[in-house]
C-alpha cells in the first residue's frame, strides 16, 4: 500500500502539475525566499482561521485570492485573463464532475441490474475499485502538493545551490 501511495503521488507530481504551476506562477513573481515563505504563512493562517469559523474553505481558492491581494498590495498589475480562466475552471469543474458521476452511477446501476454479480465477486470488485479511486485521488493530491510547493521550490533550489557552492568552494 505504501509503494502504491508513493508511486501514484509521484505520478501526480511529475505529470499533472506543470500546467497548474505555470498558471499560478504567472500570477506573481516572488523575488525573495522570504516573500514566498511569508505568503505561505499568510495563506495557512487564513485557512486555519476560516476552518475554525466553520467555513468550507479551499486552499486553492484562498491561494489565488491571496495572490491577487499580494499583487494589489505591491501595486503590480493583476493578470485578469488568467484569473478569469481559473474562475471559469472553478465553475465548470463541479458541473462536469456532476455530469460524469451521474453517468457513471447510472451505467453501473444498469450493468449490475442486467448482469448480477455474486456477492463474493462484488466484494473483490469493490476493493479493486477503491484501489483505483484512491490511486486517482493520490495523483490529484500530488498535483496539489506540487502547486503549493511551486511557490517555494524554485527559491529553495537556488538557495541550496548557493549554499553548496559557498560550502564547497569558499
Amino acid at each position: 500500500a505504501a509503494l502504491l501511495t508513493t508511486f501514484f503521488l509521484l505520478l501526480g507530481i511529475l505529470f499533472g502539475s506543470s500546467d497548474t504551476s505555470e498558471t499560478v506562477a504567472g500570477l506573481t513573481h516572488f523575488t525573495h525566499l522570504s516573500e514566498s515563505f511569508l505568503f505561505s504563512v499568510i495563506i495557512a493562517t487564513i485557512m486555519i482561521f476560516l476552518t475554525k469559523l466553520g467555513f468550507p474553505a479551499s486552499l486553492a481558492q484562498i491561494s489565488i485570492g491571496g495572490l491577487i491581494g499580494w499583487n494589489l498590495g505591491l501595486g503590480e498589475t493583476v493578470k485578469w485573463t488568467q484569473i478569469k480562466d481559473i474562475g471559469l475552471g472553478w465553475i465548470y469543474s463541479p458541473i462536469i464532475a456532476c455530469v460524469f458521476s451521474y453517468l457513471i452511477f447510472k451505467s453501473l446501476r444498469f450493468f449490475l441490474k442486467k448482469y448480477p454479480v455474486p456477492i463474493l465477486y462484488r466484494d473483490i470488485y469493490v476493493r479493486i475499485f477503491w484501489i483505483f479511486v484512491g490511486s486517482l485521488r493520490l495523483m490529484a493530491w500530488g498535483q496539489t502538493v506540487c502547486l503549493f510547493l511551486s511557490f517555494l521550490l524554485p527559491k529553495l533550489f537556488l538557495m541550496m545551490i548557493r549554499f553548496f557552492y559557498l560550502f564547497c568552494f569558499q
